[in-house]
């Protein structure tokens, strides 16, 4: 069982603010050099949709009211997730108490709830080029991690993801409205130090149309 608070900016020129709780409980298994988990989790939070001004407006937005309208409908809005997820990782293990785990497949699968899934089902298609509306949200990606030894009771680790959503949203292409399908991609890389029980860690993620900066604690129980 773990949790963890964590704070982070979003959206374009990251005028957004996204913080919450996230705790899971979870199970691993080791066999050799072959490393499973699976588990549940919960997580809560606010995101607070930024203000837009004529002079911030992207040259992608069709719509001549774009600022208004997300500004109508901006501000706090609270939401919230539950779901399953789980993965198998190939490790190298060393003398020293470190580990390599060189290649990794992950996955999730969530349901959200709240008032930012309302918020985004309630859009109209000319206020935003990207939408997803939907609620179940799937994940499957690659990763890679080392983990060192820090002392007795310290670790530090980095790790590498690449991933995707398994289901598509909605793009709207440069002011012609012409709807299309995207399979949105996104990649990342994770900081962590252990120590006993506690983890701090820093994520950078870059996906379609999409950057995020995350700080946090984990705190093991």
């Amino acid at each position: 069982m773990s949790g963890s608070i964590y704070t982070g900016l979003a959206n374009s020129r990251v005028r957004d603010v996204n913080s919450g709780l996230f705790g899971s409980f979870y199970r691993t298994n080791r066999f050799e050099k072959v490393q499973t988990f699976y588990g549940a989790s919960l997580n809560i939070g606010a995101y607070r949709v930024g203000r837009f001004f004529p002079s911030n407006i992207i040259t992608y937005n069709p719509d001549p009211n774009f600022d208004s309208l997300i500004n109508a409908r901006g501000g706090r809005k609270s939401y919230g997730s539950y779901g399953v997820f789980g993965g198998i990782n190939f490790v190298d293990s060393y003398k020293d108490g470190s580990e390599w785990r060189m290649l990794g497949l992950e996955m999730s699968a969530n349901k959200e709830f709240g008032q930012y899934a309302s918020y985004r089902k309630n859009l109209p298609d000319s206020i935003s080029n990207v939408l997803d509306r939907k609620q179940d949200f799937y994940t499957l990606a690659l990763t890679t991690e080392y983990i060192g030894r820090s002392g007795t009771d310290g670790a530090a680790g980095v790790k590498l993801a690449l991933g995707s959503k398994l289901s598509p949203v909605d793009f709207y292409y440069n002011g012609t409205y012409n709807q299309s399908k995207v399979l949105p991609m996104f990649m990342s890389m994770a900081l962590h130090y252990t120590q006993r029980k506690t983890t701090g860690y820093g994520q950078f993620v870059i996906g379609y149309h999409t950057l995020s900066l995350h700080f946090g604690m984990n705190f093991r129980l």
